[in-house]
């Protein structure tokens, strides 16, 4: 993809085609393999990433070393913004899930960039606060809800997104499992519960959400 579909990631939809080049000046292209860390949690926060190609997770884990997503990077995200602007360490660690491409953007530089550039800032700031508060609703969601209230939240959101009670799962049982914080056999288990209470019905991927208004109950507050 390289980085001329910088325009179309969402902290820099709305710049000028000439700070666009300014940012790919800075820019430095890096590849990671399969199950590769990018990043850990508490190490110096250097740069912010743009991810070009393939996927990444964001995620912490627990002292025995489980695994909560907090974030799953799809291609043109932004992903550690918060740290580079806000701290000093990355508060979650990062890794790619399949082979990724992407674009490393060193904080000295930005900074400088944006410092020299107000609007540039201020498009750049906006967006960012968006990026923040989607993870922190993701920490939040892990912190104060149970399974069960996290798979109904999820399968709402889903459900919002096709306007329509039929939609297809987008990703894996053992990648939303990771995402949802619970192990694999967990999330089998809380899906049957809701087809067992005539909440939704599943076959394969399709999901049908048969009682809109119970999962809403589900999901809590």
């Amino acid at each position: 993809m390289g980085l001329e579909r910088l325009n179309e990631c969402a902290i820099f939809s709305g710049l000028t085609e000439e700070e666009l080049e300014e940012v790919r000046e800075i820019a430095i292209v890096r590849s990671y393999g399969p199950d590769q860390i990018i990043f850990q949690e508490g190490e110096a926060a250097k740069g912010i990433y743009v991810l070009l190609s393939g996927r990444v997770h964001i995620f912490k884990s627990n002292p025995e070393g489980k695994e909560y997503l907090l974030r799953m990077v799809e291609p043109l995200d932004v992903f550690a913004e918060a740290a580079v602007f806000s701290g000093t360490s990355f508060p979650a660690s990062a890794k790619a899930v399949i082979a990724a491409e992407v674009a490393f953007l060193p904080k000295g530089e930005l900074r400088d960039l944006v410092a020299e550039n107000p609007d540039t800032a201020l498009k750049m700031m906006g967006a960012l606060s968006r990026l923040l508060r989607t993870v922190t609703a993701a920490v939040e969601d892990l912190s104060l809800r149970d399974v069960g209230a996290r798979l109904s939240k999820y399968l709402w959101e889903e459900r919002e997104k096709a306007e329509s009670d039929s939609f297809d799962l987008k990703i894996k049982k053992q990648d939303l499992a990771t995402k949802l914080g619970t192990a694999t056999e967990t999330l089998s288990r809380t899906l049957r519960r809701l087809q067992d209470e005539g909440i939704i019905s599943v076959e394969g991927r399709r999901v049908k959400v048969l009682d809109p208004d119970l999962l809403k109950v589900k999901m809590g507050p």
